[in-house]
């Protein structure tokens, strides 16, 4: 799991350099039709919490470790998503 997570930081922060700022202009060429469609797409990569949830059972006070976990994960997963997005953007030209 760690080596996953410094595998994508490590792709965000070295493609960053090669990011092209002129690529961002089109960021929304197929309207809302097409942010729905990667959202929906990019929805299905969140099944993966339920894991956190089961580990709730091994928790001393899952009441309140297991929100803790859960809302922690999405953050984290959620920021580390917008910043890929943002790279890849600037990397691919339309």
């Amino acid at each position: 799991m760690i080596f996953k997570v410094l595998l994508v930081l490590v792709f965000i922060v070295d493609r960053q350099l090669l990011r092209r700022p002129s690529e961002l202009d089109a960021v929304c060429p197929n309207g809302w039709k097409g942010v729905w469609t990667g959202a929906s797409i990019a929805f299905f990569s969140y099944i993966g919490f339920d894991a956190v949830s089961t580990a709730a059972e091994e928790t001393r006070n899952p009441q309140k470790d297991l929100p803790r976990g859960i809302i922690g994960s999405l953050i984290i997963c959620t920021v580390l998503y917008i910043a890929t997005a943002a790279v890849l953007t600037g990397l691919v030209p339309y």
